[in-house]
């Protein structure tokens, strides 16, 4: 049910070309996959066995651990792209669309799984067996692997949060200059749905 309620809200993303919406939605789409198949695999916390070795060293534990890295990158941009709506007002050009694009792109799939390749370097198992949850990747405990793996997420937080804090400012002073903004830059999106994103 959580994966093919994923796909409502996708549509619309598309639709209004949202790409951090839209990558945040293909994250939330993965990660609600990986869970529903780990948890048919491993139903019960009776039987741990290692019964779908490919499945968890190729798809699961890597596209499970960039989906973390993937959702807040995906919801950085996000904030990011709200702060630009009002902000800085320009209008949305086929070439300004690319663009924003490709760095949602960077910073939403290809930083992630740079982040997850890394985190392979310096893990020390090649995943873990948890009930219920199935496969999934080792967390661990040494300053190496919070350098590569750990201080990412906060980092990465740290950014959402100075852009929302931005856009909250920006919304309280120029609250009633927003629903001209977004007709003017042509984004597609009205104030109701902009206040909801």
């Amino acid at each position: 049910l959580a994966v093919i309620l994923c796909i409502i809200p996708g549509i619309f993303h598309l639709q209004t070309r949202n790409y951090g919406a839209i990558f945040m939605t293909m994250w939330v789409l993965i990660a609600n996959f990986i869970t529903f198949v780990n948890s048919i695999l491993w139903p019960d916390y009776e039987i741990l066995e290692d019964k779908a070795e490919i499945w968890c060293l190729v798809f699961a534990s890597p596209f499970y651990l960039a989906a973390g890295f993937g959702l807040l990158g995906s919801a950085t941009c996000t904030i990011y792209t709200m702060y630009s709506y009002v902000a800085s007002p320009i209008i949305l050009t086929v070439q300004v669309k690319k663009r924003q694009a490709l760095i949602a792109f960077v910073i939403t799939v290809v930083i992630p799984f740079i982040l997850t390749g890394l985190s392979y370097i310096v893990q020390t198992a090649k995943y873990s067996i948890r009930p219920i949850l199935g496969c999934a990747n080792v967390h661990q405990q040494n300053w190496f692997f919070f350098v590569v793996d750990n201080m990412w997420p906060p980092i990465i937080a740290i950014v959402g949060c100075y852009y929302a804090g931005l856009t909250s400012y920006a919304i309280i002073k120029k609250r009633i200059e927003i629903k001209s903004l977004l007709a003017y830059n042509e984004s597609g999106i009205n104030t109701s749905y902009y206040y909801r994103l």
